[in-house]
Protein backbone atom coordinates (compact mmCIF):
# COMPACT_ATOMS: atom_id res chain seq x y z
CA UNK A 1 0.00 0.00 0.00
CA UNK A 2 3.12 2.57 0.73
CA UNK A 3 6.32 2.92 -0.36
CA UNK A 4 8.91 4.81 1.81
CA UNK A 5 12.17 3.52 -0.68
CA UNK A 6 13.14 1.13 1.65
CA UNK A 7 13.26 -1.66 -0.20
CA UNK A 8 15.24 -3.84 2.84
CA UNK A 9 11.90 -3.42 4.79
CA UNK A 10 8.02 -4.82 4.63
CA UNK A 11 5.42 -2.13 5.70
CA UNK A 12 2.51 -3.60 7.75
CA UNK A 13 0.81 0.18 8.38
CA UNK A 14 1.16 3.49 8.68
CA UNK A 15 -0.66 5.95 11.41
CA UNK A 16 -0.90 8.94 12.16
CA UNK A 17 -1.05 10.77 15.31
CA UNK A 18 -2.34 14.05 16.41
CA UNK A 19 0.03 15.95 15.36
CA UNK A 20 -0.43 15.18 11.82
CA UNK A 21 2.85 13.21 11.82
CA UNK A 22 3.50 9.07 10.36
CA UNK A 23 4.36 6.28 11.80
CA UNK A 24 5.41 3.68 10.05
CA UNK A 25 5.71 -0.30 11.26
CA UNK A 26 7.90 -2.30 9.32
CA UNK A 27 9.42 -5.76 9.23
CA UNK A 28 12.57 -6.67 7.56
CA UNK A 29 12.54 -8.73 4.50
CA UNK A 30 15.51 -10.64 4.89
CA UNK A 31 16.73 -12.81 8.72
CA UNK A 32 20.33 -12.36 9.58
CA UNK A 33 22.80 -15.41 8.06
CA UNK A 34 26.11 -14.49 9.66
CA UNK A 35 27.70 -13.65 13.15
CA UNK A 36 28.86 -10.09 13.24
CA UNK A 37 31.48 -11.17 15.60
CA UNK A 38 32.90 -14.54 14.78
CA UNK A 39 31.11 -15.00 11.26
CA UNK A 40 29.08 -17.91 11.89
CA UNK A 41 26.30 -19.16 10.28
CA UNK A 42 25.28 -21.00 13.13
CA UNK A 43 22.73 -18.55 14.54
CA UNK A 44 19.41 -18.35 16.45
CA UNK A 45 17.09 -15.88 16.92
CA UNK A 46 16.74 -14.83 20.79
CA UNK A 47 13.91 -12.64 20.99
CA UNK A 48 11.81 -10.06 19.76
CA UNK A 49 12.94 -6.09 19.67
CA UNK A 50 11.66 -3.29 18.39
CA UNK A 51 13.73 -0.43 17.00
CA UNK A 52 12.27 3.67 16.69
CA UNK A 53 14.27 5.63 14.08
CA UNK A 54 13.32 8.55 12.79
CA UNK A 55 13.43 8.82 8.61
CA UNK A 56 12.80 12.02 6.07
CA UNK A 57 9.38 14.23 6.18
CA UNK A 58 7.27 13.14 3.58
CA UNK A 59 5.12 16.20 2.47
CA UNK A 60 6.36 18.22 5.84
CA UNK A 61 4.73 15.37 7.15
CA UNK A 62 7.52 14.29 10.29
CA UNK A 63 8.18 10.26 9.52
CA UNK A 64 8.76 7.42 12.07
CA UNK A 65 9.55 3.95 11.68
CA UNK A 66 9.26 1.22 14.51
CA UNK A 67 11.37 -1.44 13.00
CA UNK A 68 9.78 -5.13 14.23
CA UNK A 69 12.57 -7.01 14.34
CA UNK A 70 14.80 -9.62 16.17
CA UNK A 71 18.18 -10.01 18.45
CA UNK A 72 19.82 -13.14 17.80
CA UNK A 73 23.00 -15.50 19.77
CA UNK A 74 25.62 -17.10 18.18
CA UNK A 75 25.78 -20.70 19.18
CA UNK A 76 29.82 -20.71 17.94
CA UNK A 77 30.90 -17.51 20.27
CA UNK A 78 27.61 -17.15 22.24
CA UNK A 79 27.60 -13.73 21.71
CA UNK A 80 23.91 -11.49 21.08
CA UNK A 81 23.49 -8.73 18.52
CA UNK A 82 20.86 -7.27 16.61
CA UNK A 83 20.31 -6.80 13.08
CA UNK A 84 22.07 -4.21 10.61
CA UNK A 85 20.12 -2.54 7.65
CA UNK A 86 21.88 -1.03 5.11
CA UNK A 87 19.54 2.13 5.30
CA UNK A 88 20.16 2.71 8.93
CA UNK A 89 22.65 4.36 10.82
CA UNK A 90 24.65 2.34 13.44
CA UNK A 91 25.31 5.38 15.64
CA UNK A 92 21.89 7.20 15.56
CA UNK A 93 18.31 6.17 15.92
CA UNK A 94 18.16 7.74 12.28
CA UNK A 95 18.16 6.58 8.63
CA UNK A 96 21.05 6.76 6.39
CA UNK A 97 19.64 9.39 4.43
CA UNK A 98 17.91 11.35 7.02
CA UNK A 99 21.87 12.30 8.66
CA UNK A 100 22.99 12.87 5.56
CA UNK A 101 19.94 15.53 4.87
CA UNK A 102 20.92 17.10 8.26
CA UNK A 103 24.55 17.36 7.37
CA UNK A 104 23.75 19.40 4.73
CA UNK A 105 21.19 21.60 6.32
CA UNK A 106 23.68 22.08 9.49
CA UNK A 107 25.41 24.75 7.35
CA UNK A 108 22.11 26.51 6.14
CA UNK A 109 20.13 26.38 9.80
CA UNK A 110 20.14 26.57 12.92
CA UNK A 111 20.42 23.11 15.12
CA UNK A 112 16.95 24.04 16.79
CA UNK A 113 15.39 24.59 13.84
CA UNK A 114 16.96 21.12 12.06
CA UNK A 115 15.74 19.57 15.26
CA UNK A 116 11.75 20.88 15.25
CA UNK A 117 11.60 20.01 11.73
CA UNK A 118 12.07 16.46 12.00
CA UNK A 119 11.21 15.71 15.65
CA UNK A 120 14.40 14.68 16.98
CA UNK A 121 16.89 16.48 19.87
CA UNK A 122 19.32 19.42 18.70
CA UNK A 123 22.03 17.03 21.10
CA UNK A 124 21.32 14.59 18.03
CA UNK A 125 21.80 17.27 15.23
CA UNK A 126 24.96 18.71 17.18
CA UNK A 127 25.97 14.61 17.54
CA UNK A 128 25.68 14.26 13.63
CA UNK A 129 27.19 18.02 12.86
CA UNK A 130 30.12 17.11 14.64
CA UNK A 131 30.69 13.65 13.06
CA UNK A 132 30.86 15.18 9.96
CA UNK A 133 32.94 18.04 10.69
CA UNK A 134 35.20 15.60 12.18
CA UNK A 135 35.28 13.92 9.19
CA UNK A 136 36.03 16.51 6.42
CA UNK A 137 38.22 18.11 8.32
CA UNK A 138 40.50 15.32 8.02
CA UNK A 139 41.02 16.05 4.53
CA UNK A 140 40.67 20.17 4.68
CA UNK A 141 43.66 22.22 4.32
CA UNK A 142 43.89 26.21 4.01
CA UNK A 143 45.69 27.02 0.91
CA UNK A 144 47.86 30.43 -0.19
CA UNK A 145 45.65 32.54 -2.47
CA UNK A 146 46.65 34.79 -4.27
CA UNK A 147 45.32 37.57 -2.59
CA UNK A 148 44.85 36.98 1.22
CA UNK A 149 42.68 39.02 3.05
CA UNK A 150 43.36 39.55 6.63
CA UNK A 151 40.55 41.01 8.79
CA UNK A 152 38.82 40.19 12.01
CA UNK A 153 35.06 40.10 13.84
CA UNK A 154 34.19 41.08 17.08
CA UNK A 155 32.10 37.37 18.67
CA UNK A 156 31.58 36.98 22.44
CA UNK A 157 33.84 40.11 23.70
CA UNK A 158 36.59 39.37 21.55
CA UNK A 159 38.09 39.51 18.36
CA UNK A 160 38.59 36.46 15.97
CA UNK A 161 41.00 36.30 12.88
CA UNK A 162 39.45 35.74 10.00
CA UNK A 163 41.15 34.51 6.89
CA UNK A 164 39.92 35.26 2.55
CA UNK A 165 40.39 34.09 -0.48
CA UNK A 166 39.19 37.49 -1.85
CA UNK A 167 39.12 36.53 -5.63
CA UNK A 168 37.93 33.14 -4.82
CA UNK A 169 35.23 34.50 -2.51
CA UNK A 170 35.78 32.17 0.46
CA UNK A 171 37.07 31.93 4.00
CA UNK A 172 39.66 29.58 4.22
CA UNK A 173 40.37 30.03 8.15
CA UNK A 174 38.98 31.60 11.16
CA UNK A 175 41.17 32.15 14.38
CA UNK A 176 40.15 32.68 18.10
CA UNK A 177 42.08 35.59 18.57
CA UNK A 178 44.01 38.20 15.74
CA UNK A 179 47.32 38.46 17.82
CA UNK A 180 50.81 38.30 16.06
CA UNK A 181 51.15 35.15 16.92
CA UNK A 182 48.41 33.72 15.88
CA UNK A 183 48.67 35.18 12.85
CA UNK A 184 52.20 34.17 12.15
CA UNK A 185 51.30 31.03 12.63
CA UNK A 186 49.03 30.76 10.08
CA UNK A 187 50.71 32.48 7.49
CA UNK A 188 53.76 30.31 8.37
CA UNK A 189 51.45 26.85 8.32
CA UNK A 190 50.13 27.82 4.85
CA UNK A 191 51.07 25.77 1.66
CA UNK A 192 53.34 27.33 -0.93
CA UNK A 193 52.61 30.79 1.13
CA UNK A 194 55.26 32.18 -1.25
CA UNK A 195 52.55 32.11 -3.87
CA UNK A 196 50.82 34.94 -2.54
CA UNK A 197 51.11 38.18 -4.05
CA UNK A 198 49.08 40.67 -2.75
CA UNK A 199 47.65 41.25 1.26
CA UNK A 200 44.70 43.12 1.96
CA UNK A 201 44.08 44.36 5.35
CA UNK A 202 42.93 47.22 7.65
CA UNK A 203 45.15 49.09 9.93
CA UNK A 204 45.88 46.72 12.67
CA UNK A 205 49.37 47.11 13.41
CA UNK A 206 49.89 42.83 14.15
CA UNK A 207 49.21 41.96 10.88
CA UNK A 208 51.44 43.94 8.81
CA UNK A 209 53.72 42.96 11.73
CA UNK A 210 53.14 39.23 10.99
CA UNK A 211 53.20 39.54 6.70
CA UNK A 212 56.26 41.31 7.13
CA UNK A 213 58.21 38.55 9.38
CA UNK A 214 56.88 35.83 7.61
CA UNK A 215 55.70 36.98 4.00
CA UNK A 216 58.68 39.37 3.79
CA UNK A 217 57.87 42.28 1.36
CA UNK A 218 55.15 40.83 -0.33
CA UNK A 219 52.74 44.09 -1.21
CA UNK A 220 50.15 45.04 1.57
CA UNK A 221 47.43 46.94 0.56
CA UNK A 222 44.99 48.99 3.18
CA UNK A 223 41.42 48.44 2.64
CA UNK A 224 40.10 51.78 0.89
CA UNK A 225 37.02 52.01 2.24
CA UNK A 226 38.67 51.23 5.40
CA UNK A 227 40.49 54.79 4.55
CA UNK A 228 37.22 56.59 3.84
CA UNK A 229 35.67 55.27 6.65
CA UNK A 230 38.38 56.70 8.87
CA UNK A 231 37.94 60.16 6.71
CA UNK A 232 34.02 60.01 7.78
CA UNK A 233 35.08 59.88 11.25
CA UNK A 234 36.82 62.86 11.58
CA UNK A 235 34.10 64.32 9.19
CA UNK A 236 31.53 62.69 11.96
CA UNK A 237 33.89 64.79 15.20
CA UNK A 238 34.05 68.14 13.47
CA UNK A 239 30.40 67.64 13.04
CA UNK A 240 29.79 67.17 17.00
CA UNK A 241 31.94 69.45 18.11
CA UNK A 242 30.39 72.35 15.58
CA UNK A 243 26.77 70.99 17.04
CA UNK A 244 28.05 71.81 20.56
CA UNK A 245 27.75 75.49 19.45
CA UNK A 246 25.12 75.92 18.54
CA UNK A 247 21.42 76.90 19.88
CA UNK A 248 19.12 73.27 20.62
CA UNK A 249 16.63 73.93 17.82
CA UNK A 250 19.46 74.00 15.20
CA UNK A 251 20.96 71.02 16.95
CA UNK A 252 18.04 68.94 16.57
CA UNK A 253 17.78 69.73 12.86
CA UNK A 254 21.27 69.26 11.93
CA UNK A 255 21.23 65.94 14.28
CA UNK A 256 18.93 65.00 11.11
CA UNK A 257 21.29 65.68 8.42
CA UNK A 258 24.33 63.44 9.39
CA UNK A 259 23.63 61.29 6.29
CA UNK A 260 23.75 64.03 4.26
CA UNK A 261 27.13 64.85 5.24
CA UNK A 262 28.64 61.54 5.40
CA UNK A 263 27.41 60.01 1.75
CA UNK A 264 29.81 60.05 -1.12
CA UNK A 265 27.74 63.35 -3.12
CA UNK A 266 28.00 60.79 -5.97
CA UNK A 267 25.70 58.37 -3.99
CA UNK A 268 23.00 60.97 -3.40
CA UNK A 269 19.62 61.10 -5.23
CA UNK A 270 19.04 64.54 -6.97
CA UNK A 271 16.21 65.62 -3.86
CA UNK A 272 19.32 64.19 -1.48
CA UNK A 273 21.37 66.49 -3.32
CA UNK A 274 19.52 69.58 -3.01
CA UNK A 275 18.80 69.00 0.81
CA UNK A 276 22.49 69.27 1.05
CA UNK A 277 22.98 72.24 -0.62
CA UNK A 278 20.20 73.90 1.83
CA UNK A 279 22.01 72.63 4.72
CA UNK A 280 25.31 73.61 3.92
CA UNK A 281 23.98 77.30 2.69
CA UNK A 282 22.12 77.76 6.41
CA UNK A 283 25.59 76.31 8.13
CA UNK A 284 28.43 77.29 6.24
CA UNK A 285 31.04 76.29 8.77
CA UNK A 286 30.23 72.70 7.33
CA UNK A 287 31.54 73.91 3.70
CA UNK A 288 35.22 73.20 3.81
CA UNK A 289 35.27 70.33 6.30
CA UNK A 290 32.67 68.15 3.58
CA UNK A 291 34.50 69.97 0.41
CA UNK A 292 37.78 68.12 1.62
CA UNK A 293 35.92 65.08 2.77
CA UNK A 294 34.72 64.73 -1.07
CA UNK A 295 38.25 65.90 -2.30
CA UNK A 296 39.51 62.96 -0.76
CA UNK A 297 36.94 60.49 -1.67
CA UNK A 298 38.20 61.80 -5.43
CA UNK A 299 41.36 60.66 -5.29
CA UNK A 300 40.16 56.64 -5.37
CA UNK A 301 37.66 57.56 -7.70
CA UNK A 302 39.22 59.23 -10.84
CA UNK A 303 42.41 58.70 -10.12
CA UNK A 304 44.22 55.66 -12.22
CA UNK A 305 47.81 55.28 -11.05
CA UNK A 306 49.91 55.44 -7.69
CA UNK A 307 52.01 58.76 -8.98
CA UNK A 308 48.75 60.25 -9.86
CA UNK A 309 47.19 59.74 -6.93
CA UNK A 310 50.12 60.96 -4.51
CA UNK A 311 50.16 63.94 -6.65
CA UNK A 312 46.13 64.87 -5.84
CA UNK A 313 46.80 64.09 -2.07
CA UNK A 314 49.49 66.27 -1.51
CA UNK A 315 47.48 68.77 -3.30
CA UNK A 316 44.57 67.67 -1.01
CA UNK A 317 47.22 68.23 2.23
CA UNK A 318 47.80 71.81 0.77
CA UNK A 319 44.27 72.66 0.43
CA UNK A 320 43.90 71.78 3.95
CA UNK A 321 46.23 74.09 4.88
CA UNK A 322 45.33 76.97 2.72
CA UNK A 323 41.81 76.55 4.33
CA UNK A 324 43.03 76.27 7.70
CA UNK A 325 41.28 73.79 8.68
CA UNK A 326 43.54 71.25 11.29
CA UNK A 327 40.45 69.06 11.96
CA UNK A 328 42.03 66.19 9.57
CA UNK A 329 45.67 66.74 11.06
CA UNK A 330 44.84 63.53 12.46
CA UNK A 331 43.67 61.99 9.90
CA UNK A 332 47.01 63.38 7.74
CA UNK A 333 49.31 61.64 10.41
CA UNK A 334 47.69 58.30 9.82
CA UNK A 335 47.44 58.42 6.22
CA UNK A 336 51.20 59.19 6.91
CA UNK A 337 52.00 56.11 9.22
CA UNK A 338 50.58 53.88 6.34
CA UNK A 339 51.41 55.82 3.23
CA UNK A 340 53.12 52.85 1.23
CA UNK A 341 50.33 50.52 2.18
CA UNK A 342 47.10 52.82 1.37
CA UNK A 343 48.74 54.09 -1.98
CA UNK A 344 49.72 50.52 -2.92
CA UNK A 345 45.65 50.34 -3.80
CA UNK A 346 46.70 52.16 -6.62
CA UNK A 347 49.13 49.57 -8.03
CA UNK A 348 47.06 46.48 -7.09
CA UNK A 349 43.43 47.22 -6.75
CA UNK A 350 41.75 45.46 -4.05
CA UNK A 351 39.75 46.00 -1.38
CA UNK A 352 38.63 43.49 1.89
CA UNK A 353 35.01 44.75 0.52
CA UNK A 354 34.17 40.76 -0.18
CA UNK A 355 35.80 40.06 3.45
CA UNK A 356 33.54 42.45 5.09
CA UNK A 357 30.34 40.78 3.56
CA UNK A 358 31.83 37.22 4.76
CA UNK A 359 31.99 39.13 8.16
CA UNK A 360 28.80 39.71 8.13
CA UNK A 361 27.50 36.13 7.09
CA UNK A 362 29.88 34.97 10.00
CA UNK A 363 27.91 37.85 12.42
CA UNK A 364 24.48 36.50 10.92
CA UNK A 365 24.97 32.66 11.20
CA UNK A 366 26.54 33.41 15.15
CA UNK A 367 23.40 35.72 15.99
CA UNK A 368 21.24 32.72 14.57
CA UNK A 369 22.95 30.25 16.70
CA UNK A 370 22.64 31.99 19.85
CA UNK A 371 25.65 30.42 21.60
CA UNK A 372 27.55 28.21 18.98
CA UNK A 373 31.12 27.43 20.13
CA UNK A 374 33.83 28.99 18.41
CA UNK A 375 34.68 25.25 17.00
CA UNK A 376 30.92 24.76 15.78
CA UNK A 377 30.98 28.20 14.36
CA UNK A 378 34.22 27.63 12.64
CA UNK A 379 33.16 24.77 11.21
CA UNK A 380 30.12 26.38 9.43
CA UNK A 381 31.40 28.76 7.57
CA UNK A 382 34.45 27.34 6.79
CA UNK A 383 32.80 24.02 5.23
CA UNK A 384 29.89 26.21 4.11
CA UNK A 385 30.91 25.95 0.59
CA UNK A 386 28.66 27.74 -1.88
CA UNK A 387 25.37 27.31 -1.77
CA UNK A 388 23.76 27.60 -5.36
CA UNK A 389 20.37 29.41 -5.27
CA UNK A 390 17.60 28.70 -8.01
CA UNK A 391 16.24 31.73 -9.76
CA UNK A 392 12.12 32.39 -10.46
CA UNK A 393 10.76 28.92 -12.13
CA UNK A 394 11.19 29.14 -15.84
CA UNK A 395 8.09 27.63 -18.02
CA UNK A 396 10.10 27.79 -21.50
CA UNK A 397 12.43 24.97 -21.95
CA UNK A 398 15.83 24.70 -23.17
CA UNK A 399 14.88 24.25 -26.51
Amino acid sequence: MYDIGLPEFEILKRETNKDNDYTYTVVPKAAMKWCPECGSANIVKHKKHNRIIRDLNEYEHRVGIIIQGHRYKCKECQSYFGEDFDAVDKSERLTKRLKTMVQKECFEKTFKVIAEQYGISQTSVKRVFDEYIKEISADYKAYAPQVLGIDEVHLHSQYCGVFVDVLGQRVIEMTKDRNKVTVKEFLAALPDNQEIECVTMDMWRPYKDAVRDVLGNVPIVIDKFHIVKELNKTLEDIRRTLRKDMEKGNRVSLKNMRFLLLTGNDNLSQRQSNQLKLLLNEYPQFNVPYQLKEAFRDIYLYCTTREEAKQAYSEWIKTCHDSNCTAYDSFIDMVKNWHTEIFNYFDYRYTNAQTESLNNVIRETDRAGRGYTFEVLRAKILFRGSIAKKGKFNYKGNS
